[in-house]
Order: structure tokens, then C-alpha cells, then sequence
């Protein structure tokens, strides 16, 4: 009971100190006469704790599902090592903000289990999550991947500051908490308990060593995951059915991506050495915009690579590497050749907006400016994008037409495309493959392609794979299960499914009207 009354204390301590993070700013807003910039800064505050607090909330509702044994579980046979890779990817930014070395080790290939893979993913980023948290700076993170007969075994290994001995047995009990002024963990005491559960749901069990950190000597910890093997017909018939979601459903990047992409502000990422100017202009476009800073072309450039905004503001004198150069780097790089820039520069002779505009700069705009002229070049920057993205579906997916490659983003699409279509029938190609060919990341193949077509690496390779089904059909030299297999599609009924939803017919009623 003591637990249970230090849990509820600590968690309205929780609640109550997001909450003032909430009401202070709009006290501060309602009390004073406030220009735009400030309010805007005000009101990130208040959406920042916001978020915070739907997030602690969301954990406590799972949380109680579990303990009154109300969570429902929905199984599908999953291939492990695709769902660890969507985690790390997901945490791998993070890792290397704190210069963490996260990998994943899979120590046995085609690995499956019939998981819910919504709440077995909370599992996993929650470990994930506690072993970046208390893991110091060169550290190291492996998630790593084994089977045995009968129990495939996920363990989260870290070199961090460890857990004692003595919380052992109550580290994964309701409520359960270790003391706020020790160095170890003094997490909600929800995580563990909500994992717990639902390794249990899954028929597995969870367990952890650790041994703690002792001066400059690293400590380490794993916890260890068991869950039953996938149990299937044969080895060939789980291959054959997972391979329909290696490229449709499966990414190695996780699809949570593309939700955040659909309901996040587009990113901006604003270059300017001047600290106050790149302070105010920053104020005044954070409500429509996600800004991301650096202070000169070479940070710049780095930030661009790892991002990939949707737009880039640059000034043009600035130390190490000025904004002409950078638009010159920008516009060359397959990476980000696709992102508008607009250039800002107290020159404003006509020769230096020649010049400007010779390094393939989007926008060229002489300071002073007004901040409603640069909203309003950025906007129609962005939506311009959107007319593009029309035209790049056009000619490269929707076209019947062979499109001929007369940009870097022709160039681009043309090399994806040809990837794609000579792996069709290629069971064991994943979007990992398809990154590697095309000499991306995961992170960045998603964030080009859904800048330059809307869509989402799935939607994407899907959508090349029947608009090649049309033309087998076409060809009437082979029956529609041989099309669906020839496409890379192992269940006719679900090609013909994702078939009508292309095209509005079904590939009999295609043939008929052909």
C-alpha cells in the first residue's frame, strides 16, 4: 500500500507541475499587453506541456487497462528484426545527441512471432527509451536479437549507471519506485509494470541484471525478453506470407513517421549567425512552422543532411561557410536537391540578386525585410512543392509513358523505380535494402520521397508494383495469380483488394475493360 501511495503522490506531483507550465504562460499572456513574437513563445510552452501531459495521461489509461486486465491484444505473425529496426531508427537521433552508440544485433535471421505490435512496440521504446536515459555520453545501447527451440529473446544491453541489486525483485511491481535521492531511475513506476504486463499477455516473461556504476567504472544492465516462437505451417509458408509486408506493410522505418509527418507543421530550418535576428525570426514563424537553427552554412548544411526540412532560410554572410556556398552544396546533393531556399542579405544591388539566384536560390530577399513578405514567400514556397509532388506522380507513377530523366529528382525517382521493379519477386528485399541501393538512410529516403510525391516509402513501392501489374495484365500472356506473384503479391485476393483501390476495378473487370 505504501507503494501504491507513493505512486499516486508522484504522479500528481507530475501532473500538477505540467499543468503550472501550462497556466503560468497564459497568465503571463492574459496579464500583460504582449506583442505576436512573445505570445507565440508563450503558447510553445503551453503546447510543449500539453503534449507532455496527454502523453503521461495515455501511459496511466494503458496502465490501469492492464491491472483491472482489460488490454485486448490483436496478433499478427510479425518478423522481429523489422520491428527493432523501426525502434532504433526511431531512437537514433536521440542516441546521437547524447553521442550514444545505438545498434542492433541480430544474431539469427528470420525471426517471427505472433505479437500485437502496437503494445509490444510500447515495450520496446520504453527500454529503449530508460537505457538512452541513463546511459552517459560514449556510451553504448545494443538491441539485440537470438532465438531459442522453442522462444524468441530480445535483450536491451546498456553500458549506463545500472540498478542495484536490492530493487530487483520489486523493479517490475505496481507502484513500485526507487527512491527519488539515489542516482537510479525514479521513473512514474509505470513503464516497468505496463511492459511487464504485456509481456505476460504475450505469454513471455521479461527479467533484468544489472551491475551499478562505481566511479568512473561503467555499469551495465540488460533486460531480457522471451516470447514464444511464431508457430506456422512450415518456414516457407511464414516467409511467403510475410514477404506481401516487407515492402507494403513493413518499412524498417516505422509508419508512425508518416502519421507524425501528416499532422506536425512543416519543417523549417533557419541559418543566420546573428543570435537576436535568428531569435525573432524564429518567434514569428514557430506557430506554422517547426524551426530548427544553425549559425552558419557549414552547421547548416550538417542539419540539412539529417533532417531534410521542408524549407531552408540562410543568410548569406556568415563565418565558415557563407549561404551561397551552401545553396551551391544544398542543390547538388541528391539528399536535399528538392528543398526551396530562400536567401536573405543586406546586399540588394540587381548583381548580387544575379548572383544569388545563379547558386539556384528559390527566393532572394534583402534585409530589412518584412516578416509578413518572408511568411508569405515561404508559403508559397511550400505550396508550390505540393504542385510539384502532382507532377512527379504524374510523370513517374500514374504516366504509362516512360519518363526521361532531366533533374536530379528525375534522377532520383528513374534509379528508385528501376531498384524497385528488378526486386519485385525478391522476397528477402526490404525498404533496408532499398536504402542501401540508393545510398540513403531510412530516415532520409522517407523524407525525400514524401517530399517529392506525398508518399510514403509503402504507398510508394506499392504503387510501382501495380502500375507494373497493369501492364503484365495488358501484355494477356498471364493469368492474375501469376501477375500478383510476378508483382510480388503471395495472396491474389489481397492484390486484388489493393488493385480496385488503385484503379476502380478489380483485375478481372481491368481485363474485360482492356
Amino acid at each position: 500500500q505504501q507503494y501504491k501511495l507513493d505512486f499516486f503522490t508522484n504522479i500528481s506531483h507530475e501532473i500538477r507541475t505540467h499543468l503550472t507550465l501550462i497556466i503560468s504562460p497564459l497568465d503571463v499572456i492574459i496579464d500583460q499587453s504582449t506583442t505576436k513574437e512573445f505570445m507565440n513563445k508563450q503558447l510553445l510552452y503551453i503546447k510543449k506541456h500539453t503534449e507532455k501531459l496527454s502523453t503521461l495521461v495515455g501511459e496511466l489509461l494503458d496502465f490501469r487497462k492492464a491491472e483491472t486486465g482489460n488490454v485486448v491484444l490483436n496478433y499478427e505473425k510479425e518478423k522481429l528484426e523489422f520491428l527493432l529496426e523501426e525502434v532504433k531508427s526511431s531512437f537514433q537521433e536521440e542516441a546521437l545527441k547524447k553521442g550514444i552508440t545505438l545498434q542492433l544485433v541480430v544474431k539469427q535471421p528470420a525471426i517471427f512471432a505472433n505479437i500485437d505490435k502496437q503494445h509490444f512496440e510500447k515495450v520496446l521504446t520504453n527500454l529503449v527509451f530508460n537505457a538512452i536515459k541513463f546511459t552517459n555520453q560514449g556510451g553504448t545501447i545494443n538491441i539485440e536479437l537470438e532465438k531459442s527451440t522453442t522462444l524468441a529473446i530480445i535483450k536491451i544491453r546498456d553500458n549506463g549507471i545500472g540498478i542495484a541489486s536490492k530493487y530487483y525483485k520489486n523493479l517490475f511491481n505496481n507502484y513500485f519506485q526507487i527512491n527519488n535521492h539515489e542516482k537510479e531511475n525514479a521513473g512514474y513506476g509505470i513503464g516497468l509494470a505496463l511492459s511487464k504486463s504485456i509481456i505476460e499477455l504475450h505469454k513471455g516473461s521479461i527479467e533484468v541484471e544489472s551491475v551499478q556504476q562505481i566511479k568512473d567504472q561503467p555499469g551495465s544492465t540488460v533486460f531480457t525478453i522471451k516470447i514464444p516462437l511464431g508457430l506456422a505451417e512450415n518456414e516457407n509458408q511464414v516467409t511467403k506470407k510475410f514477404s506481401d509486408k516487407t515492402l507494403q506493410e513493413t518499412t524498417g522505418f516505422s509508419e508512425l513517421h508518416a502519421l507524425e509527418e501528416s499532422i506536425t507543421n512543416p519543417r523549417l530550418l533557419l541559418i543566420e549567425d546573428n543570435d537576436e535576428l535568428r531569435e525573432f525570426i524564429k518567434d514569428a514563424l514557430s506557430t506554422n512552422f517547426n524551426v530548427e537553427e544553425a549559425i552558419n552554412g557549414e552547421m547548416g548544411f550538417a542539419v540539412a543532411l539529417k533532417t531534410i526540412p521542408d524549407i531552408i532560410i540562410s543568410d548569406i554572410m556568415m563565418p565558415e561557410m557563407d549561404g551561397l556556398e551552401l545553396c551551391k552544396l544544398v542543390k547538388k546533393n541528391p539528399k536535399t536537391s528538392h528543398i526551396p531556399i530562400i536567401l536573405l542579405t543586406a546586399k540588394s544591388s540587381i548583381n548580387d540578386q544575379i548572383e544569388g539566384l545563379s547558386h539556384q536560390a528559390d527566393v532572394y530577399i534583402t534585409k530589412p525585410f518584412n516578416l509578413k513578405l518572408l511568411e508569405s514567400q515561404v508559403i508559397n514556397l511550400i505550396e508550390n512543392r505540393k504542385k510539384l509532388q502532382e507532377t512527379y506522380k504524374q510523370k513517374w507513377i500514374q504516366s504509362s509513358a516512360i519518363a526521361v530523366s532531366t533533374t536530379i529528382e528525375d534522377k532520383f525517382l528513374s534509379d528508385l523505380i528501376h531498384t524497385i521493379e528488378s526486386n519485385l519477386e525478391n522476397i528477402d528485399f526490404t525498404v533496408a535494402s532499398l536504402s542501401r541501393t540508393v545510398a540513403m538512410s531510412q530516415p532520409v529516403l522517407y523524407k525525400k520521397l514524401k517530399a517529392l510525391t506525398d508518399m510514403s516509402v509503402n504507398d510508394f513501392v506499392k504503387s510501382i508494383r501495380l502500375k507494373k501489374a497493369v501492364s503484365l495484365l495488358q501484355s494477356k500472356q498471364y493469368t492474375i495469380y501469376e501477375v500478383a506473384y510476378m508483382v510480388g503479391f503471395q495472396d491474389r485476393k489481397y492484390f486484388s483488394k489493393e488493385f480496385k483501390k488503385a484503379y476502380g476495378y478489380t483485375p478481372t473487370e481491368y481485363i474485360e475493360q482492356v
